[in-house]
């Protein structure tokens, strides 16, 4: 076991020359245990004190450790004119978090109300359809009954979709010639 002589930290590993912390060379310590994290501290029975030379034991009695008389300061109340500053401050911020808090709310109500109209318009698709009869563009009258014709079965097959309403022929060829 190894420890750090300035920082006191105690490293497990003995390959390690310099403490992690702060780069000072570990000192073997011979009073620890071989279990990792132990310390031996006091005396033993039977032994005598253990002298460590790791610390120097100068003392210097000429030094005189007394200190001198502490004052404290009166606690003064602050100037008014900070004080207004403090709550114009504080207003300000609690403007803003107002103002910023009201704008998410409408841009969440306005994402809501604005997906709901979409979305019903788009899930719907087309529920009802009229086929309008086809115009003969051949100049040949005798084939007027194949325009006819098409239409009829356009309207017919379409009539077999159950979700589709179609209009009956008599309400689209209303409209033949115009």
């Amino acid at each position: 076991m190894k420890r750090c002589p300035q920082c006191n930290r105690v490293e497990t590993d003995e390959g390690l020359k310099f403490c992690r912390t702060d780069g000072v060379t570990l000192v073997s310590d011979s009073s620890f245990s071989s279990e990792a994290g132990t310390a031996q501290l006091g005396t033993q029975p039977g032994a005598g004190e253990v002298h460590t030379s790791i610390f120097p034991h100068n003392t210097n009695a000429s030094v005189n450790r007394a200190t001198g008389p502490t004052t404290a300061l009166p606690m003064a109340n602050p100037p008014v004119a900070t004080q207004r500053l403090s709550q114009t401050g504080r207003r300000r911020i609690l403007m803003a978090a107002t103002a910023s808090m009201l704008v998410i709310v409408i841009a969440i109500a306005g994402y809501l109300i604005a997906g709901k109209s979409i979305g019903s318009k788009k899930d719907k698709g087309i529920e009802s359809v009229a086929v309008l009869p086809f115009e003969n563009r051949s100049g040949n009258a005798d084939s007027e009954y194949l325009s006819d014709g098409l239409a009829e079965s356009l309207i017919y097959r379409l009539s077999q979709l159950s979700n589709l309403n179609v209009s009956p022929r008599s309400s689209a060829f209303r409209y033949k010639g115009q």
